[in-house]
């Protein structure tokens, strides 16, 4: 899993579809979403339902762009 946390709505979805634009013809199953969140902790609480045995791991952001 790649986290990244973005400042820019725009920006976070310009970067959503060059990563899905990679990923065409590649049949591995990934997939990419953006979240909206104040925090990490909310982050957990509202959406860690999806992925709580990778979230648990991360404990900040790979990347950050503000």
């Amino acid at each position: 899993m790649r986290m990244s946390e973005f400042f820019d709505r725009k920006i976070a979805s310009s970067e959503k579809l060059a990563v899905e634009i990679q990923l065409l013809g590649l049949s591995d199953g990934d997939e990419v979403v953006v979240l909206e969140a104040n925090g990490m902790a909310d982050l957990r609480q509202t959406h860690g339902r999806y992925f709580e045995d990778d979230l648990s791991k991360l404990s900040v952001f790979d990347r950050r762009v503000d």
